[in-house]
């Protein structure tokens, strides 16, 4: 599934959330956070939240869970570039 999210809040380094929708607002949004802090000289922890709201989200359980399976796959990229 490709979307097109609204970067909402960025604190370069720290912080982006982003709003992604499905169509129109209230039908199936997705509000996601991530955090980057430091925890030592050469590591870092990213942190993802994400928070669905709207009309088909109790109908849509095989969705979240690609979604969920597609930041999986984004966080191991992420840590083998990193």
């Amino acid at each position: 599934m490709t979307i097109h999210p609204l970067i909402t809040e960025v604190d370069e380094g720290k912080r982006l959330e982003w709003l992604g929708r499905l169509a129109l607002p209230g039908i199936f949004d997705g509000d996601t956070l991530s955090t980057l802090r430091a925890v030592g000289e050469n590591w870092a922890r990213i942190t993802q939240a994400e928070e669905f709201s709207g009309f088909l989200v109790s109908f849509t359980r095989t969705m979240l869970e690609r979604i969920c399976a597609g930041f999986e796959a984004m966080n191991e990229a992420l840590r083998l570039r990193a």
